[in-house]
């Protein structure tokens, strides 16, 4: 994809999230800071066997399973039934 081509597609798709607002998601602390934050937290094996399980009776791939269940967290704790998410794909991690 060429330079142009791809500034185009990041144009199109940043015009499509803001025209679908914004919902500031809770925070579950006392003293809220702004900026991102990270959790890291072991999966236990079972449940990701059962999780790769169901995307491949899907015939889709994990990630798709994966980024279904945070939409549908999304949606929970904002209360909207359509919630638009995403990811970015980094070159050669398809």
């Amino acid at each position: 994809m060429n330079t142009t081509t791809a500034e185009h597609g990041r144009e199109f798709w940043r015009g499509v999230l803001l025209a679908g607002g914004f919902i500031a998601l809770p925070r579950w602390t006392l003293e809220p800071v702004p900026g991102i934050g990270e959790h890291e937290a072991r999966i236990p094996d079972e449940l990701v066997a059962a999780v790769r399980r169901l995307a491949d009776e899907l015939a889709v791939p994990l990630s798709s399973v994966l980024l279904t269940a945070h939409a549908k967290v999304l949606g929970a704790l904002s209360g909207e039934r359509e919630v638009s998410t995403g990811y970015a794909t980094v070159e050669g991690r398809r």
